[in-house]
């Protein structure tokens, strides 16, 4: 999710973030079949405040990542006349060329200025540190969960269990950085919370990936019914 480079985030926009700018031409870079959110369906913002900061894993596909989003963003901006979402979205909104430490602490800032927390839920979200760590933030910064969505990011049923039982039974001291680096910066931002109140905080989050994870099996069951998917 931390980028040292333009050149690293150009990589990880064309693995999940080509549609939200159609007019670069890493664009061209989806597969065909993924089912992108339409031009519009949300909106990137880089200052002010937003409605949603997205938390998401590396570890997940981008299509699925994608699919998602895309279930999400018509339904919301019919239920606000219209009008589609704000989001601030790492790979696309963080500046270009900082450093890890720089990324660390603008989280806090920009996370503050989000009325809701969108979570892009996989089966390995929590193997990264970095959605730990902002889980456990907006946790730290709002204390309640009224305001988080979560999208569960699954292509079976064997995805939805691991999503549940990653919560269930999360540990910490399995999370992982991908360099070193990073993980001594991110152990840094963890040092003022032990290691039982980070594992408490993340598994807060169990009843809201529960029933997230109950009503998008539930939409798929009534999808195949109808012939739809």
């Amino acid at each position: 999710t931390l980028s040292s480079s333009s050149a690293a985030s150009d990589v990880y926009k064309r693995q999940f973030c080509t549609s939200a700018e159609p007019a670069e031409p890493a664009a061209a870079a989806a597969p065909a079949s993924a089912p992108l959110p339409p031009p519009g369906a949300f909106r990137l913002r880089h200052r002010s405040e937003v409605d949603y900061y997205v938390v998401h894993g590396c570890g997940e596909a981008a299509v699925p990542k994608w699919r998602a989003l895309a279930a999400w963003a018509a339904p919301h901006a019919a239920r606000h006349g219209g009008r589609a979402p704000t989001v601030w979205l790492d790979a696309l909104c963080a500046p270009h060329g900082a450093s890890h430490e720089e990324h660390l602490a603008r989280t806090p800032v920009v996370m503050a200025r989000a009325r809701g927390l969108l979570v892009l839920w996989g089966p390995s979200l929590l193997d990264r540190m970095y959605p730990v760590l902002e889980l456990v933030l907006w946790l730290a910064l709002r204390g309640e969960l009224s305001a988080v969505t979560v999208l569960p990011v699954a292509q079976t049923d064997a995805d939805f269990d691991a999503i549940v039982a990653s919560v269930d039974a999360f540990a910490v001291m399995y999370s992982r950085a991908r360099e070193e680096r990073v993980e001594v910066a991110l152990v840094r931002a963890f040092e003022l919370a032990t290691v039982p109140t980070i594992n408490e905080a993340v598994r807060a989050f169990l009843p809201a990936v529960r029933a997230a994870v109950d009503r998008e099996r539930e939409r798929r069951r009534d999808a195949l019914s109808a012939g739809v998917a």
